[in-house]
């Protein structure tokens, strides 16, 4: 039992792989963090530096925390580097903030306040990938915290920066345990915790972001298969897991594959988009002048993903005016324009563009069923204004 008035310490770990780019202001945005906390809380940033060839040298100073430097005589990965911090580490709370990551001023406060109301173990906050929500209607925030579902669907906690966790609730069996393959070991912290009956609770504040750039590991399928594989076998080899989730984090595990094929796929078709796009743009001008040279003055948009938030993006200020979104997520899309779900959608266009690649023929279909506005994909969209034709409707 906490008693009151007790000074308590939180620890921010932090891996660093040729992130030396990123300690100014990470040690900016915890301290922005630090000045909405209480004075009976003492916080403490560890760089755990896993790069052996790029050391990190001089002394970091802030007036608001410690900050402690370990550097390393040899690369242990990721894992790794988060235990060597909490050897470290003093703190009676750990967060493992990822070098790129993003969280708010109001994370610790909010954050501490949760954990300590519920007296859990773990709490994990809502986050944001790139700007835009990560959980929606089809991708539920409830169930990231759900045993079963962390080991039959998988892990949906996009990154350890979502959860604060009291110290002493992280296991034996995960610090021993260092997985030598980066990429799922917060996926093995979490399974190691819910399986020692951990109690995580939720909060539904956003207080975090992930930022997705072409380097990071959650994008190389090759090594998270690896890392879900070594995972699997050190949980097999210390059979602390029943047969029944042992045979469902199996069988999940070797449906990944498909998955990452999937994703694959619907980035390559995205790529080709894009290169389109942009090659017509070098030589025809900007879409807005094909669109209103069509007739086109008021568009919405089907499709809030990458693509449909660059179509936005594109035509604002032009003298195509975007009157609105459609997307079966809009409760939880901030965007430059009005988002709302297909059965929702009444704004006076002249047209939709399906911002989309993939599932398009059944779009299409459904919006014709409740809208009487011509329709025409992204895809369609780009090769009749590469060849200059008039614009050919779905």
């Amino acid at each position: 039992m906490e008693k009151a008035g007790e000074v308590k310490r939180l620890s921010v770990i932090v891996p660093i792989y040729r992130g030396q780019k990123y300690i100014v202001n990470l040690i900016k945005m915890i301290e922005a963090g630090i000045e909405k906390l209480g004075t009976n809380m003492a916080v403490e940033m560890i760089i755990s530096n896993d790069d052996p060839e790029d050391v990190i040298e001089g002394d970091f100073f802030s007036k608001r925390m410690q900050i402690a430097v370990l550097n390393t005589d040899v690369n242990k990965g990721i894992h790794g580097a988060r235990i060597a911090g909490l050897l470290h580490c003093t703190g009676d709370f750990v967060l493992f903030l990822d070098q790129d990551d993003w969280i708010s001023a109001s994370y610790f406060v909010s954050q501490m306040k949760k954990l300590e109301d519920s007296r859990a173990d773990a709490v994990v906050c809502r986050a944001k990938e790139n700007g835009r929500e990560i959980y929606n209607a089809s991708y539920s925030f409830e169930k990231t915290i759900d045993y079963m579902n962390m080991v039959s669907v998988g892990n949906m906690i996009v990154s350890p920066g979502q959860v604060l966790i009291r110290r002493n609730a992280i296991p034996d069996l995960w610090q021993h345990n260092i997985l030598k393959n980066n990429g799922v070991d917060d996926w093995f912290l979490w399974i190691c915790m819910l399986e020692q009956g951990r109690h995580f609770v939720l909060n539904e504040e956003i207080l975090f972001e992930h930022r997705i750039e072409g380097s990071n590991l959650s994008w190389n399928s090759e090594k998270m298969l690896a890392s879900e594989k070594e995972m699997l076998e050190v949980i097999k080899s210390t059979a602390f897991l029943d047969k029944t989730k042992i045979q469902k984090l199996e069988n999940l595990i070797e449906s990944e594959q498909k998955r990452y094929i999937d994703i694959l796929e619907k980035y390559r078709k995205m790529f080709f988009v894009y290169d389109k796009w942009m090659c017509i743009e070098c030589h025809k001008g900007a879409v807005s002048e094909y669109l209103y040279g069509q007739g086109v003055k008021k568009i919405a948009v089907y499709g809030m993903g990458y693509i449909g938030t660059q179509l936005v993006n594109k035509l604002q200020g032009t003298n195509v005016c975007v009157v609105g979104a459609i997307d079966r997520n809009a409760g939880f899309i901030e965007a430059a324009v009005p988002v709302v779900r297909l059965e929702e959608f009444d704004e006076d266009s002249d047209l939709i563009i399906v911002a989309v690649c993939g599932h398009t023929s059944e779009i299409v279909q459904d919006i014709k069923a409740g809208i009487d506005v011509p329709i025409i994909t992204i895809e369609k969209l780009l090769k009749n204004w590469d060849e200059e034709r008039a614009l050919q409707y779905e």
